[in-house]
């Protein structure tokens, strides 16, 4: 039994690439199927949630017989909410099992797929940066010819995000695709028309998000990179100014925040309006259904009412131990080598523009593509040896 469990962990190792590689295209191929079944007036798919769940029973499996320190991971995070559910009302429900799911499904995948420095996945990084190319080409698409169905919303704000379903997963695959540029190019990125083609796309998603990850990128790329201090300073202004014309736009042209700015206020209005989720729905919840152990495990019967702020969403979700727990066992899980500065910027702009939007920890399309952000470390540490 040992042996053949040995012979097939040595399998998956050297296939890993391969299995990555069919994850990253399955994932984006049912993706792009369920955002054309919503728009196209059909029943939402539920393929892509029953795909992701077999690769979360096949990855635990393998944590199991391979990794047991990953696999207490998630037994620890199931008593966690365990404990959480027990004490609500309407524990256990379909939702919250769903959401569960979801949170552990980073870990699970992050520790089954370790770093390995000696087998570069170049292949992967390759077909990574080409499924960039194609959804940024969509989006451009979207834009000149206004194609409602590559756009972000379903309302009239200007957005387009081509083949991704929700405009959380379009700003970070934009987001990370960015940063992925960043860490693997460095100094070089500016020369590379796929980055200015994905620059372009992603100012087209139209988020404050990914506006913001942009100007962090420029100033770290300009303070990083450029040693004449007549040039850094110039672009640093050129930066700054961007950045508060754009806020002017946003903030006193755009009629839909401008409505929201005038008649709620700015906070409201520079947060979309999570800060009234929190205080008429989030809130209100805690207030009424959780007892003293809920605040230390969390529980909730109607995820749905979260804020959309990651940290708040965090502490909701699985309390206050639960949360650091949670925190600790995703960090644990996805990063296990010595850092360098650019990766290190990457995670904190990460997790930076997760507290203010949300849908991060508990998006199970993202974590094929923070798995290939790590690989592009690994090439370059590879190539620093």
């Amino acid at each position: 039994m040992r042996k053949n469990i040995t012979l097939i962990k040595k399998k998956l190792d050297k296939n890993s690439e391969i299995i990555l590689i069919f994850l990253l295209f399955i994932f984006f191929i049912t993706e792009s199927i369920s955002k054309i079944s919503i728009y196209t007036g059909q029943q939402k798919s539920d393929f892509q949630a029953i795909i992701k769940a077999l690769v979360l029973l096949f990855v635990s499996t393998g944590l199991l017989f391979q990794k047991k320190k990953e696999f207490y991971y998630l037994l620890i995070l199931t008593l966690s909410f365990s404990i959480g559910q027990y004490y609500i009302l309407d524990s256990f429900e379909q939702s919250s099992l769903a959401y569960f799911t979801k949170y552990i499904f980073a870990i699970a995948l992050f520790g089954f797929f370790s770093v390995d420095f000696s087998r570069p996945k170049i292949k992967l990084l390759h077909i990574f940066e080409y499924l960039l190319v194609i959804n940024s080409v969509l989006i451009l698409i979207g834009f000149l010819f206004e194609i409602s169905f590559l756009q972000s919303y379903l309302g009239n704000r200007f957005g387009y995000n081509g083949l991704l379903i929700t405009t959380a997963t379009g700003t970070y695959f934009h987001i990370i695709g960015l940063c992925y540029f960043l860490m693997r190019y460095k100094k070089n990125i500016l020369k590379k028309w796929k980055f200015w083609l994905l620059v372009i796309a992603s100012l087209l998603i139209g988020t404050k998000s990914i506006i913001l990850a942009l100007a962090a990128i420029g100033l770290f790329y300009i303070f990083t990179y450029l040693k004449s201090k007549r040039v850094k300073f110039s672009l640093f202004a050129l930066a700054v100014l961007g950045a508060v014309g754009f806020g002017y736009y946003l903030f006193y042209l755009n009629p839909l925040f401008l409505e929201i700015k005038e008649s709620q206020g700015f906070l409201t209005s520079f947060l979309s309006l999570r800060d009234l989720l929190f205080t008429e729905s989030t809130l209100p919840y805690i207030q009424e259904y959780w007892k003293t152990i809920n605040y230390l495990f969390g529980g909730v019967s109607n995820f749905e009412l979260r804020p959309q702020m990651e940290f708040i969403d965090l502490l909701f979700f699985w309390g206050i131990f639960g949360g650091l727990i949670y925190s600790c066992f995703y960090v644990k899980s996805f990063i296990s080598f010595k850092l360098d500065k650019t990766f290190i910027f990457s995670i904190i702009l990460l997790f930076s523009i997760a507290l203010l939007a949300g849908n991060f920890f508990y998006n199970a399309s993202l974590p094929i593509y923070l798995l290939i952000l790590r690989e592009s470390f690994c090439i370059n540490q590879q190539k620093s040896v």
